[in-house]
């Protein structure tokens, strides 16, 4: 699937409380649409994903990255501080049934979840929102923060 544009973003517009959360099963995602001037949303489904090869190919599948894209954690980085082929006015992450991946490389697991706060802070330097929200039990065996919706 790719980008879902999204609209009455509320909190996820707020690029000071951007970051990586953990998703609450009841999380209220903005209403998808293709209209200028929204929030991309994108889902991305880990389950079957057991190493950084196959999260890497995930992502840049589902995000539809680039040709350039390098499928290594720089490339990763280059790609989502990037979005230049995706315009919009903030963005927003899902990463759904993450748990094997979690569980089978831990390390890489960690990793991604590392470069994903530093795109955020990188984002935030220019006033852009960037979510990433991690379901499962993974989101709370790494401890994440909770995401709190207003």
């Amino acid at each position: 699937m790719g980008p879902q544009k999204m609209e009455n973003a509320g909190a996820f517009d707020d690029p000071a409380k951007a970051g990586v959360y953990r998703m609450p099963a009841d999380v209220q995602l903005p209403r998808p649409t293709r209209e200028a001037g929204t929030l991309a949303l994108w889902r991305v489904d880990l389950d079957g994903v057991r190493d950084k090869v196959e999260f890497l190919a995930t992502m840049a599948q589902v995000l539809d990255f680039p040709d350039w894209f390098g499928d290594n954690w720089d490339a990763l980085k280059d790609c989502l501080t990037d979005l230049t082929w995706r315009r919009a006015r903030g963005y927003i992450i899902v990463l759904e049934r993450c748990d094997g991946f979690a569980q089978a490389a831990r390390e890489d697991f960690e990793t991604a979840l590392e470069l994903f706060r530093l795109v955020a802070d990188d984002w935030r330097e220019s006033h852009v929102p960037f979510w990433v929200l991690v379901g499962g039990a993974a989101a709370q065996e790494f401890s994440l923060p909770d995401l709190v919706q207003e």
